[in-house]
């Protein structure tokens, strides 16, 4: 798929302003729902040992 290249004309609603998209924004906590940390995989297999 090619990559569009950036024209100098800014448009939409703040066509005024050229603007760079943000790169240093973290993923938001809702991205990560259901990912399962290895803390919890973890403390699970310890469960699963010990109650059977």
């Amino acid at each position: 798929m090619a990559v569009k290249q950036r024209s100098g004309i800014a448009s939409g609603l703040n066509k005024g302003h050229k603007v760079e998209p943000n790169t240093k924004v973290k993923p938001r906590i809702s991205r990560t729902k259901g990912h399962l940390s290895k803390r919890t995989a973890f403390v699970r297999e310890i469960v699963k040992e010990v109650a059977g």
